[in-house]
């Protein structure tokens, strides 16, 4: 079964509601300051050197991706997509206090983009989060694929709503996948959601279906939140091939 890479590097920004913003001069410019940083992550990757790819990791992703987690994340991306060969700049976008700096990562089979994400307040420019997802682009489901395909994750996105109304976080991660465990153990998933959330964007009030879209790799299933202080898109990320429908990623975001 081909493994989903969308969530499982993201640990300081798991649920950060970001959107995003045409660049802008400063941003370009933390890009540029950023780019040693995003250097070494590819040097490390070609030469399969973890220690060198965390050297400018912030301290919260240094305590949730050991080298040997490093390891195994892009051991599996490299089966799945073939040996790292180059990279190259695609964007830079910003929200509020991040800086969002993508690059496209060619690989022998096939390529994905990669997402750094820095502080505009931190001068060292240490790496916060790192994406790694599909470059193909998402093709929105047809209204007949949709409803066949929402009959399979229903249970576990309903379960999910039930426990968060319920405020039972342990509930709410009960279908995760084992990586997802391990970057969002249950005290800081409530963090997360707490701070980044609903001390943004206010208490779940609603929630309502919208859409799935599929690529090559998952199958990401939208739903529109209402919460106190406006609303939101909820994106339930699950991997083609898994029986077990385990959520393999996460995020929330303003509309």
């Amino acid at each position: 079964m081909k493994r989903m890479f969308w969530l499982v590097l993201v640990l300081a920004l798991a649920f950060s509601g970001m959107a995003l913003a045409k660049e802008s001069a400063d941003e370009v410019n933390v890009a540029s300051a950023a780019k040693d940083a995003v250097n070494n992550v590819f040097a490390a990757l070609k030469a399969h050197n973890w220690d060198l790819m965390r050297k400018d990791f912030s301290d919260e992703m240094l305590k949730g991706l050991s080298k040997e987690k490093l390891a195994d994340v892009f051991g599996d991306l490299e089966k799945q997509r073939g040996a790292y060969v180059s990279n190259s700049f695609a964007k830079v976008v910003a929200k509020d206090e991040w800086i969002l700096v993508f690059y496209t990562a060619k690989f022998a089979k096939s390529d994905a983009l990669l997402q750094f994400t820095f502080k505009k307040s931190d001068p060292t420019c240490k790496v916060c989060g790192l994406f790694v997802r599909p470059a193909e682009s998402a093709k929105r489901a047809t209204k007949e694929e949709a409803e066949a395909l929402l009959k399979t994750y229903q249970p576990v996105i309903d379960g999910y709503f039930a426990a968060y109304k319920a405020r039972d976080f342990a509930g709410m991660e009960k279908d995760f996948s084992d990586k997802m465990h391990q970057a969002l153990p249950v005290d800081k998933f409530k963090a997360a959601v707490e701070k980044d959330i609903e001390g943004v964007y206010g208490m779940l009030k609603s929630s309502a279906f919208d859409r799935i879209e599929t690529d090559p790799d998952c199958i990401i299933v939208y739903y529109l939140v209402t919460r106190d202080k406006g609303q939101t898109a909820l994106k339930f990320v699950f991997g083609k091939g898994d029986a077990a429908h385990k959520v393999m990623g996460l995020w929330e975001n303003p509309l």
